[in-house]
């Protein structure tokens, strides 16, 4: 009789000049990334000069990878790529690697990895589940629980979705990662995504800052080089020839130094914006 094993290669940095050379060396076949980092490596395997052959599986997920760029992270790894969405409440969602239909690994975050696992959306475009792996509470935090549970003890993730017709779900962000401008709701991620296509721009993150007239205004915190910085004309025409509506347009840019991420590889929307109150 035959006991599964396998081995962990523990690395200390998630730069494709560290992590590629290991990849190769251990003959790693399973490994996971947030979504700048997978999109970082894909990149880099233009010019890192390392066997990846051995890499079946490439998770990712932690935060929205666009379909865009899922495709190319898929491309770069020989059709490795699996998304993955869940939380520590107990929701597991995965897309199939094997799929043959690439789209829905490329635009879906896959779907439960329990069929107990019932879905549902709010009115307000919000993710609710239960099932077997799911919370029922927290431990002694009645606050939360009054606002994280239905009155019928289904979890409210905070999380906005779409379920397709054969059960995946989109998630498009966090409800919490919404402004209201005049009056208006605008999704910091559908922004983000469009935005970071703009030549020049090495990193965005969109914040909402407070305004005496619009209640919130719509600021883009960038990372660009110098001399590639786009003003905030470049950005709002750009916004608007991509199809978004106008008021979704930013009304304030910032430049910062660098995007700060949380410790999961999130861009941290509240160190950024006291980058730009610093500044």
């Amino acid at each position: 009789m035959s006991t599964p094993a396998g081995t962990v290669v523990c690395c200390p940095s998630a730069s494709p000049d560290v992590v590629f050379p290991l990849i190769d060396e251990h003959g790693v076949t399973v490994t996971a990334a947030v979504p700048s980092v997978a999109s970082l490596w894909a990149e880099a395997t233009q010019w890192e000069p390392a066997d990846l052959s051995s890499l079946r599986l490439l998770q990712v997920g932690g935060s929205r990878l666009s379909p865009d760029s899922a495709a190319e992270v898929d491309a770069r790894f020989n059709g490795a790529l699996q998304q993955v969405f869940g939380m520590a409440e107990g929701l597991l969602c995965f897309t199939d690697p094997d799929d043959h239909d690439r789209s829905r690994v490329w635009a879906t975050q896959g779907r439960p990895l329990s069929k107990l696992d019932s879905l549902a959306v709010s009115n307000d475009g919000g993710l609710i589940t239960s099932g077997p792996y799911t919370i029922k509470g927290y431990y002694r935090n009645p606050e939360a629980n009054q606002t994280s549970f239905t009155k019928d003890g289904e979890y409210i993730t905070g999380d906005r979705v779409r379920i397709m017709e054969d059960g995946s779900i989109v998630v498009s962000g966090r409800i919490k990662d919404m402004i209201n401008s005049n009056g208006e709701n605008i999704d910091c991620a559908e922004v983000e995504e469009m935005l970071s296509e703009l030549p020049g721009i090495q990193q965005i993150v969109i914040v909402g800052v407070p305004d005496n007239f619009l209640g919130e205004a719509i600021c883009a915190a960038v990372f660009a080089e110098p001399s590639e910085k786009p003003t905030l004309e470049d950005l709002r025409k750009y916004v608007v020839d991509c199809g978004l509506a106008e008021f979704k347009q930013p009304n304030r840019v910032a430049y910062i130094p660098q995007i700060p991420l949380t410790a999961f590889g999130k861009p941290d929307r509240l160190k950024a914006l006291g980058m730009i109150s610093d500044a």
